[in-house]
C-alpha cells in the first residue's frame, strides 16, 4: 500500500473539483473568464498534487496510479502508461465523474480514511 500515492490521488480529485476537468490538453481555458482557475486533465491534476506545478514528467504517485489502472485493464501495460492515461482522459465519452471515481477508488485502496460521524 502506498499512502503517499493515495493522498496524491485524493488531492488530484480535489484539484479537478476545484479547477474543473479538461480534455484534449493539460490545461484548458477557464469556464468563465473571471480569473477562476483553469480546468485541468488528470495528469495535470496529479502534477499539481505532487509537484505544485503542471510539469510534464509523471510523478512516482502518478506512475503507481497508471500501473493500477493497467491492472484493472483500463490502460495497456506497454511502458507508456503516462501517455495512455492522457489518452484515457481524452477518450470520447469520458466524464469528469468517471475520472473522479477512479481517483477516489485508488485513494481509498491506498490510503483509507476513517469515516467521521
Amino acid at each position: 500500500m502506498s499512502m503517499q500515492a493515495g493522498r496524491a490521488a485524493r488531492q488530484a480529485a480535489a484539484i479537478i473539483k476545484q479547477h474543473g476537468w479538461n480534455q484534449g490538453g493539460w490545461v484548458g481555458t477557464p469556464i468563465v473568464p473571471t480569473g477562476e482557475p483553469n480546468p485541468v486533465c488528470i495528469r495535470a491534476a496529479f502534477n499539481l498534487a505532487t509537484y505544485g506545478i503542471v510539469a510534464m514528467s509523471p510523478s512516482p504517485e502518478e506512475q503507481k496510479f497508471t500501473r493500477w489502472m493497467a491492472k484493472l485493464g483500463l490502460l495497456p501495460e506497454d511502458g507508456n502508461e503516462d501517455l495512455n492515461l492522457a489518452d484515457w482522459n481524452d477518450d470520447e465519452g469520458r466524464t469528469k465523474d468517471e475520472i473522479l471515481a477512479y481517483l477516489n477508488k485508488f485513494a481509498e485502496e491506498h490510503d483509507p480514511q476513517p469515516v467521521l460521524p
